[in-house]
C-alpha cells in the first residue's frame, strides 16, 4: 500500500515550490540534443508512471490554463498590444540572420543544421545549394527562400529521416515566409509583388501565419522525437549538464534526471501546440524566447549559430503575433461544424 504520509509531503513540496519552476520554463527546452548526443550513445530507458509523473503532468497542464485565461481576461503590450515595427526591419533582421546561418554552415562544412553530414558523394551538391542561398540574397530574398526550399527537400531524401525530421517543418516554413515577404526589402521581389499584386496585408499575415505553424509544429516534434518517444536522448544530455535539472536544488530531489525529461517534453510540446493554434500567442514566444536566450547564453557559440533561424523567427513572432483568446478561437472553430 502506497505510504499516504509520503504523498502527503510530496504534495506540499510541490505545491510551494514547482509553481515557480513552471513560471519560469526549464532553459534546456529548446536546445537540440542531437547536437550534443549522437543516437548511438542514448541510453534505453522509458518513463515508469509514477506520482512524480503525475504532479509534473498536472502542473504543467495548470499553467497552461492559467496562460490561456491570463490571454481571455487581460490585456496591454505583454498579451495583445500591437508592436508598430516597419515591416523592413523585419525582414532585414530575418534575411541577415537566416543568410549568415547558411554562410557559416557553407564555411564549417555542416549541411542545414551541425548534426547533419552528407554522404561524400553528396557533398557537392550540398556546398552548391547553400551557395545558391546565400549568393541568390544579394538579388532576391524570395529566390533566396526558393533555394531553401530546394536544400530542404534535398536534406529530407538524401538523410534518413529520423533525423530530418527535427528541421523540415522550420525550414520550409522559413522558405515560404522568405518568398512571400521578401519583396519588402527586394526591388526584384518588389517588383514581382506588386505585377502579380501580393504586396498586400493579407500577404504578410499569412506568411507570419505559416512561419507561426511551422515553428509551432517543429517544437512539437523535437518534443517527441528527442523527448517523449527517446528519453534516453535527453538523459544523457541532463547527464552531461547536471545544472540543468534543478529540482533537487530546490528541496525536490525525488526528481530524477528522467523526470526532468519528461517535464521538458511536455513544456516543449505544449507550447508548441500552443503556438501552432494560436493560442496565447504572445506569452508563448516570450517563453520561447527567453528559453532560447538562455541556452545560447549557457552553450555559447555553438548553440547561437545553430539556432539563428529561430532567433530570426522568433523576433517577428514575438512582435507580431497578436493573442487569439480561446474564447475567440472556439468561435471561429464553430461554423465549420455547425
Amino acid at each position: 500500500m502506497m505510504n499516504t504520509q509520503y504523498l502527503s509531503n510530496i504534495n506540499y513540496k510541490w505545491a510551494s515550490r514547482l509553481a515557480t519552476c513552471c513560471a519560469l520554463i526549464p532553459n534546456s527546452a529548446f536546445a537540440h540534443v542531437q547536437w550534443f548526443v549522437s543516437t548511438d550513445e542514448m541510453k534505453q530507458v522509458s518513463f515508469v508512471p509514477d506520482t512524480i509523473y503525475a504532479a509534473i503532468t498536472l502542473f504543467v497542464m495548470i499553467f497552461a490554463i492559467a496562460g490561456l485565461l491570463i490571454t481571455k481576461f487581460s490585456g496591454g503590450i505583454v498579451v495583445a498590444g500591437k508592436v508598430l515595427i516597419p515591416r523592413t526591419i523585419y525582414m532585414r533582421y530575418f534575411s541577415t540572420l537566416t543568410i549568415l546561418f547558411f554562410l557559416l554552415m557553407l564555411i564549417r562544412g555542416g549541411f542545414v543544421a551541425p548534426n547533419i553530414n552528407l554522404p561524400t558523394e553528396y557533398l557537392s551538391l550540398g556546398v552548391l545549394l547553400q551557395s545558391l542561398i546565400v549568393l541568390s540574397a544579394t538579388v532576391s530574398i524570395g529566390l533566396s527562400g526558393f533555394f531553401i526550399l530546394i536544400t530542404t527537400v534535398a536534406m529530407v531524401v538524401l538523410i534518413p529521416f529520423a533525423i530530418s525530421v527535427n528541421y523540415v517543418f522550420e525550414f520550409v516554413a522559413i522558405g515560404i515566409f522568405m518568398i512571400m515577404t521578401g519583396h519588402h526589402i527586394s526591388v526584384f521581389d518588389s517588383k514581382l509583388a506588386a505585377h502579380y499584386k501580393l504586396a498586400t496585408n493579407k500577404t504578410w499575415h499569412t506568411a507570419v501565419t505559416v512561419l507561426r505553424i511551422g515553428i509551432g509544429l517543429q517544437l512539437v516534434v523535437l518534443a517527441y522525437t528527442e523527448k517523449i518517444a527517446y528519453p534516453g536522448l535527453a538523459l544523457v544530455f541532463v547527464e552531461m549538464f547536471p545544472f540543468y535539472n534543478f529540482f533537487p536544488s530546490i528541496g525536490l530531489a525525488e526528481v530524477t534526471d528522467l523526470h526532468f525529461v519528461w517535464f521538458v517534453g511536455l513544456c516543449e510540446l505544449v507550447l508548441g501546440l500552443f503556438l501552432m493554434f494560436g493560442l496565447a500567442s504572445r506569452l508563448t514566444m516570450i517563453m520561447l524566447t527567453f528559453a532560447f536566450v538562455t541556452t545560447a547564453v549557457i552553450h555559447g557559440a555553438h548553440e547561437i549559430e545553430g539556432h539563428l533561424p529561430i532567433f530570426a523567427a522568433a523576433v517577428i513572432l514575438l512582435f507580431e503575433l497578436r493573442t487569439k483568446s480561446p474564447q475567440n478561437f472556439a468561435a471561429r472553430l464553430r461554423p465549420r461544424f455547425s
